[in-house]
C-alpha cells in the first residue's frame, strides 16, 4: 500500500510594512484589495483541490492503521472487508450514525491513496504435487 499523497499548499506572502506605499496590500485596485490579485490565481488553479476530509476521521484513522497491520501480516483485504471492519470500529467508538456505504469506501480509498491490486496468476501457488 502506498503512503497518502502529500497535500499541496498554496502560500501567498504579503508584507504589511511596505516602505513605499503603506498598507498597499489592503488598498483597492479596480475595486479589490491588491492582495486579491495574488490569491485569485491560486484559488482558480486546477492543481489545488479542497481537502474536505471525512466526517469520521477517528474511524478512518483507526481503519488505516488496521489496514497497515493487515498488510504487514499479508492478509487479503477487499472492499467488503474494509466496510465491515469500519462498522466494527465505529460501534467500538460509539459512533452509531456511521454508514460504510460504497460511496464512503471510494472516497476513503481516494483520501488515503488505497488501491486494491489483484495478484497475478504467476504468484498463485498450487498445493498439487
Amino acid at each position: 500500500m502506498q503512503e497518502p499523497k502529500p497535500h499541496i499548499v498554496g502560500l501567498i506572502l504579503a508584507r504589511g510594512g511596505s516602505k513605499g506605499v503603506p498598507h498597499k496590500n489592503k488598498r483597492n485596485l479596480a475595486g479589490h484589495p491588491l492582495v486579491v490579485y495574488g490569491i485569485k490565481p491560486l484559488l482558480d488553479s486546477s492543481t489545488l483541490k479542497r481537502d474536505r476530509g471525512g466526517e469520521f476521521p477517528e474511524i478512518e484513522e483507526a481503519l488505516f492503521r488496521w489496514i497497515r497491520q493487515a498488510n504487514a501480516m499479508k492478509l487479503a483485504i477487499n472492499g467488503n472487508i474494509l466496510k465491515e471492519k469500519a462498522i466494527l470500529l465505529a460501534l467500538k467508538m460509539g459512533q452509531d450514525n456511521f454508514e460504510a456505504s460504497n460511496g464512503w469506501l471510494e472516497k476513503f480509498k481516494a483520501r488515503r491513496n488505497i488501491a486494491f491490486k489483484r495478484p497475478s496468476w504467476r504468484s498463485w501457488k498450487c498445493g498439487c504435487q
